[in-house]
């Protein structure tokens, strides 16, 4: 086998490795090729095996640099890695709020504050590495997606695109001590469960059996129909029966909006009229319209010209007048998020007035449009920007829930038959990471796996146990963000900022997985939890304050990577005590005292007490010393048993140690939820 002469592509150009720690560098060559590398003077050697691969150790250099790595095989080949410095490296991974940009226009971003902080971006001992997406489910891989690359700060493109809470906690950490460069590695995908993120052999380890039984299955079929399991084909099933009855609810209204309402020439008076901004679709599944009028300059006649909105949710068909230019189905992976982007040729394209609709279909909850929308012509090179001016909009038709239940699971299960198997991103996306040395791990996920807490709980310890076996390092740091609040995913038409005034306590929410994030924290070594509550954004899923996320994992970091004694829990309750008809809470880690932010008060809908019926109602509470919360309600006459901020998004999370971190959610009942 000759495999020329191959230097693993995580070692490359402006990287960061590890101070303190022995240099691994890796690679292929053909059989028996001898490998030497150069770093500060120093010179090592390994040779390849049958297996062709190579491994050559270079002693551990404190914080410094830039240092050059010459690499040489005994065939006469040279590879140079430039501009290398020594500090320390951290690994933040998880999902969307983890892969979350620091500047994007038309995607989840620090908006105008990240453009800042790209515009002044300066600091080149700041260097990072974002790992593309990338997928494996039947082989770990020595190689890094083609297109990850080490950059600097200076290279604005990609920092654009990097992990905010990542760069953040970079700014943090450069600023502590400037001394020692920082190379931060995002290796994050949004929507991602956990399991795809733990590697094959952890899950042997702990006879996870169904892990081991999807993994089978997958190995013993190219098929991607037949590599779904019986639940995912259950779904497919009656997802797209549920969408043919969807397409088929009224089909006497939509037969005669398909032949009227694209037309050129139609009569808008029953129409209403309606701005861009506030186009998103009623809470009902059903079918609507949206509507607008632009005139085509003289010079476009005769060349073809696109279409193109950022996302349109759920799906839907684009006319120009009455030729349907292009639809995207739910047969498109992440169709409620994947631009539209549609052509049409140049024979109709006509100097003069004519319509743009949408025949936008929301299968029920917080459909619409997002992000940029215009017509543009490719020669000239002139764009109509669709968001100004005035739309119109008119239902074809409104389901009722029952006559139509609710479309069946999330998304068919064919679309995330990839990304959604046991270590498939481990595979592809850490496994290449894992011959760099690194301080510690910060991760930021669970959303995707709302549904089921207990497996949660088990695959959250596992993940832990199985990156510090893969790092060599038994007690490496590892930081867990707690889910933030978060109510519907709405941020087109958000819901009203009281809409919980009539919300009674219950379990459903991010409350369960919050519990078991805080649970893995205090029971194992070495993990800390960022408490992030009191960021979260009720109509958002993707909370814009990444500031603070940065700035409490940086906590984590000083206490347990750098072994600073500084604070970095969040209050916690300690003890309760029956008392005068209510319940006084006793709260630990308060630092010089509790206090309550931007308000004299505690707010609503915040405490909730149950008497020994397990009943559980709203409790007014006041903070009575600097560390003690009185709780009562006169609804529960004889309180047992305390919640706060149980809930999916809990409305006033103000109360804060002097150290600045939030009160945590707790609960002193020992009911079993999961």
């Amino acid at each position: 086998m000759n495999v020329g002469f191959i230097v693993s592509n995580v070692f490359a150009d402006h990287m960061v490795l590890q101070r303190n720690k022995p240099i691994r560098i890796n690679g292929f060559a053909t059989p028996h090729t001898a490998v030497y590398a150069e770093m500060n003077g120093v010179c090592a050697g390994g040779r390849t095996g049958e297996n062709c691969k190579w491994e050559v150790v270079l002693p551990a250099l404190d914080a410094g640099g830039p240092y050059e790595i010459i690499i040489k095989s005994s065939h006469g080949v040279t590879k140079k890695i430039r501009d290398v410095m020594i500090g320390d490296v951290w690994l933040c991974s998880g999902q969307s709020n983890m892969e979350f940009f620091v500047y994007q226009p038309d995607n989840i971003s620090l908006g105008e504050k990240g453009k800042k902080l790209v515009e002044e971006a300066n600091d080149t001992n700041l260097r990072f590495l974002r790992v593309e997406h990338s997928i494996n489910p039947l082989t770990e891989c020595d190689m890094l997606p083609d297109s990850s690359v080490w950059a600097l700060p200076t290279d604005s493109e990609r920092l654009s695109m990097m992990s905010a809470v990542g760069y953040l906690f970079g700014l943090e950490l450069r600023q502590r001590d400037p001394s020692v460069p920082v190379g931060i590695i995002s290796s994050s995908w949004g929507g991602t469960r956990i399991a795809p993120w733990i590697p094959e052999e952890y899950f042997k380890k702990a006879n996870i059996t169904s892990a081991i039984k999807r993994l089978e299955e997958v190995r013993k079929s190219t098929n991607d129909e037949a590599r779904l399991s019986p639940e995912a084909k259950a779904l497919n099933a009656s997802f797209f029966e549920w969408i043919e009855r969807f397409n088929n609810y009224a089909p006497e209204q939509s037969a005669k909006a398909l032949a009227e309402w694209a037309q050129r020439d139609v009569d808008l008076s029953n129409w209403e009229k309606h701005e861009f901004s506030t186009m998103v679709q009623p809470k009902t599944a059903g079918i609507t319209w949206y509507r607008k009028e632009i005139e085509i300059p003289a010079d476009w006649e005769d060349s073809s010209l696109s279409v193109f909105f950022g996302a349109l949710n759920d799906e839907d068909e684009v006319f120009f007048d009455d030729i349907k230019v292009g639809e995207t189905t739910c047969h498109q992976i992440e169709w409620w998020a994947y631009p539209r982007c549609y052509t049409l040729a140049a024979e109709y394209v006509k100097a003069g007035k004519h319509a743009i609709s949408v025949r936008l279909k929301d299968h029920g909850g917080s459909g619409g449009f997002s992000g940029n929308a215009f017509v543009f012509s490719a020669t000239p090179e002139k764009k109509i920007d669709l968001k100004s001016g005035d739309w119109f909009k008119k239902r074809e038709f409104a389901t009722d829930k029952d006559k139509l239940n609710p479309r069946p699971g999330v998304v068919p299960g064919f679309i995330f038959y990839e990304y959604g198997i046991p270590s498939c991103l481990y595979n592809s996306m850490v496994k290449p990471l894992t011959e760099l040395e690194i301080s510690g791990v910060l991760w930021y996920q669970g959303c995707s796996d709302n549904g089921e807490p207990a497996e949660y709980y088990t695959l959250q310890k596992l993940l832990i146990e199985a990156w510090r076996g893969v790092f060599r390092n038994p007690k490496m740091p590892f930081f867990i963000t707690q889910l933030a609040g978060f109510q519907e995913q709405r941020p087109e038409n958000r819901l009203p900022d009281d809409y919980w005034k009539d919300f009674e306590p219950n379990n459903e929410g991010y409350q369960r997985i919050r519990e078991v994030q805080k649970l893995v924290a205090e029971e194992v070594e070495n993990v800390a939890l960022a408490v992030t509550i009191d960021i979260g954004d009720h109509s958002d899923i993707h909370p814009a304050n990444k500031f603070d996320v940065a700035k409490r994992l940086f906590a984590c970091a000083r206490k347990f990577g750098y072994g600073e004694d500084v604070p970095y829990l969040s209050p916690d309750v300690d003890v309760v005590v029956e008392k005068d008809g209510g319940l006084l809470l006793k709260i630990k880690n308060v630092g010089d005292g509790l206090f309550i932010k931007d308000a004299t008060e505690i707010g609503e809908h915040m405490f909730a007490i149950a008497g020994a019926d397990g009943v559980y109602k709203w409790a007014d509470a006041k903070l009575v010393s600097k560390d003690e919360i009185f709780v009562s309600s006169a609804a529960v006459a004889e309180p047992k048993t305390v919640r706060y901020a149980w809930s999916a998004f809990s409305p006033f999370t103000n109360i804060y140690s002097s150290d600045g971190f939030p009160l945590q959610p707790f609960r002193t009942d020992t009911e079993k939820l999961y």
